[in-house]
């Protein structure tokens, strides 16, 4: 294994885990959205934002993992 593999598969590893966290952060705060269960000492639209914001990046890093997986040739390690 190279260095540019070994890069690769970080960068992939550190991507997947900050989908699964963005995720599961806007699952949360749209539940929080949705039963009025957010901060009430911050607008409800800036929570909207926020929530906007999180979204955006979701898309991002879901992009930049297809660039790295098309780039990347997954390592068969042996057992």
């Amino acid at each position: 294994m190279n260095v540019n593999d070994i890069v690769k598969e970080k960068a992939h590893v550190k991507m997947w885990a900050k989908i699964q966290g963005l995720t599961r952060k806007i699952e949360e705060q749209k539940s929080d959205l949705r039963n009025n269960s957010y901060n009430p000492f911050i607008p409800k639209e800036l929570h909207e934002q926020v929530l906007d914001g999180n979204e955006q990046e979701l898309i991002l890093f879901k992009y930049l993992i297809n660039l790295v997986e098309e780039d990347y040739k997954p390592i068969k390690y042996p057992i």
